[in-house]
């Protein structure tokens, strides 16, 4: 119940009762000081949850500064890490939204920042209304990209199109393993 509710939390929300703004419950200053600094990490919580990734298990190979080079099944990948060391099992997450795909017309792309470059093939797309997700099959994982509608028609993208991807290192977390 509501009663048993605000009760439980009386030193974070107060009953209002009457007033310009009606009955109803509100948070209280102590809630607000305690829970305030945190409600600034809804919005991009929110939004890193709404973006599809790869997940990708590893074991870290290498550490260079604040990136770690890690063998996967798609190859070495490079990613930012926070206090790993080599041999720890890790677990790669590589947002969509960070991921870049272009048609395969000569060498690997080299003129890029992006440390990780893959070629692949598309396995599949998922059709948004502007917002497309291309799965895109690499040595047995499936490595997931977002494109707009009108790149995926410059490309030129449909299943079984052979592609090339590549991502930041920056843009590539490396987690420790919370099973292994």
């Amino acid at each position: 119940r509501p009663q048993r509710l605000e009760t439980g939390f009386s030193a974070l929300v107060q009953r209002q009762r009457t007033g310009h703004r009606g009955a109803g419950t509100r948070r209280s200053d102590t809630g607000s000081t305690l829970l305030g600094p945190n409600a600034r990490l809804t919005t991009p919580v929110a939004a890193t949850a709404g973006v599809p990734e790869t997940v990708l298990d590893a074991v870290l190979g290498t550490v260079d500064g604040e990136l770690a080079a890690v063998d996967t099944g798609v190859g070495t990948v490079w990613g930012r890490h926070d206090g790993l060391a080599v041999d720890d099992r890790v677990q790669v997450r590589i947002g969509a939204d960070a991921v870049t795909v272009r048609p395969v017309d000569g060498d690997t792309p080299d003129e890029t920042s992006a440390r990780n470059r893959r070629r692949g093939r598309v396995a599949g797309i998922d059709r948004g209304e502007t917002v497309h997700t291309v799965r895109i099959a690499v040595d047995g994982a499936t490595i997931r990209a977002l494109v707009t509608d009108e790149s995926a028609r410059r490309l030129a993208l449909e299943v079984d199109a052979d592609v090339w991807l590549s991502w930041k290192a920056t843009a590539t977390r490396l987690v420790a393993d919370a099973v292994g």
